[in-house]
């Protein structure tokens, strides 16, 4: 509820509805109707879309999002230091979303993923360093791999 309030009032305006302000106890149904929006989207994505997996999450967090961060950081300063309109570092920031689209949907397209059949090894596009050493572990049943 804190984080519907919080995102009602920065992107939303809160309380206020264009003009309609002088009406009493409007302003408090508005924006409890704004925080209800929030709060439906919250849930609607919680109860939709899959968990991801904790190392899943501090990669896109690390890996993705802090370059993208700091690029956008250094856009913002250069469009303050020249003076660019305020709609340049919007433009910059949808061509920054283009390219990580592309470069992702190339990415997921070049890695090979084989099917799963007995005694063949799976590629999935992870490459693990010369120190991890992988066992393979006989099972009592022939052809079956553990």
């Amino acid at each position: 509820i804190t984080a519907a309030s919080v995102m009602s009032t920065l992107f939303l305006g809160g309380w206020t509805m264009g003009g309609l302000d002088g009406l009493p106890g409007i302003p408090i149904l508005w924006y409890a109707i704004k925080v209800a929006f929030f709060l439906f989207l919250f849930i609607w994505l919680r109860a939709t879309l899959p968990r991801i997996r904790y190392d899943q999450l501090m990669h896109f967090g690390w890996q993705v999002l802090l370059p993208l961060s700091v690029v956008n950081l250094l856009a913002t300063a250069v469009a303050v230091v020249f003076g660019l309109p305020w709609w340049s570092t919007g433009l910059f920031g949808l061509a920054v979303i283009i390219v990580s689209f592309f470069f992702i949907a190339t990415r997921l397209r070049s890695s090979q993923v084989a099917s799963a059949t007995h005694g063949e090894v799976i590629e999935v596009g992870v490459h693990l360093p010369p120190s991890v050493r992988l066992a393979h572990v006989e099972t009592s049943e022939p052809g079956v791999r553990a």
